[in-house]
């Protein structure tokens, strides 16, 4: 798939070519996007595809093969990251700079035009920079924050049941994750550091590992969905836009 500033692009991917599925006209350049766990091959063999996209116009959008785009209206901020229930597909999440965790309806109420049906709307405390899903953990929702705070959220009872604060996160959290493959480890990069907490390893609140992220600007932490000891991230530093570093 491929992402360009205004448009959005389905291409099935083999050995010798791509192959165009769909494309949309957003209108907005995309800040952020997700796969549906709805998204599969049909037995024909076509795909009936579905991802989630946020925008720099503070909608989101849900795309789906040969359809009109669903548009999601009701952040006032930057929407910085996106994420679908992989567990049941019911519904998704997004965090936004207007301090607000939202968690909207799938399908929607109206699936022909605009949707504003927002489940569940939470105030943060700073700018809420990633959210996840997990499938084997799905009751609990991974909220990270701007300040550095990192909070679990049983999205059912609408409370937050467990948080860290990342060491001298203030203002300066840039990603954050949770391991698809072992739910007890989630890490983020803030600010020149990496952080990885174990919640199995004592004490919990406090990272089980961490290290030097080697240049300014490290952004997008992301753990491996084959190798649950592994996890990268890179940088968005002018110094440094080609590095990916591998752990």
């Amino acid at each position: 798939m491929k992402s360009e500033s205004n448009n959005s692009n389905f291409a099935v991917i083999s050995s010798t070519e791509l192959t165009e599925v769909d494309s949309f006209q957003i209108g907005s350049p995309i800040t952020s996007i997700a796969w549906s766990p709805e998204t599969t091959i049909l037995q024909n063999g076509s795909i009936r595809a579905v991802i989630l996209v946020a925008a720099e116009d503070q909608k989101l959008r849900i795309l789906q093969t040969n359809q009109s785009p669903i548009e999601y209206p009701g952040h006032s901020g930057y929407i910085n990251d996106v994420a679908f229930n992989v567990a049941d597909n019911s519904c998704f999440a997004s965090v936004s700079d207007d301090r607000t965790l939202r968690i909207w309806q799938w399908p929607p109420g109206n699936p022909n035009g605009q949707s504003d049906q927002i489940v569940i709307k939470i105030q943060l405390t700073s700018p809420g920079i990633s959210v996840r899903w997990n499938e084997a953990n799905a009751a609990f929702l991974m909220v990270a924050e701007r300040d550095g705070a990192i909070r679990f959220l049983d999205w059912k009872t609408r409370q937050f049941t467990f948080s860290v604060l990342a060491p001298n996160g203030f203002g300066s959290l840039r990603s954050a994750d949770w391991s698809a493959l072992y739910p007890k480890l989630f890490g983020a990069v803030v600010g020149k550091k990496w952080y990885v907490w174990n919640l199995g390893s004592l004490p919990i609140h406090k990272p089980s590992q961490q290290g030097d992220t080697k240049f300014d600007g490290a952004c997008s932490f992301r753990w491996s969905l084959k190798n649950n000891d592994s996890f990268a991230f890179c940088s968005d530093s002018p110094n440094f836009q080609d590095s990916t570093y591998l752990y």
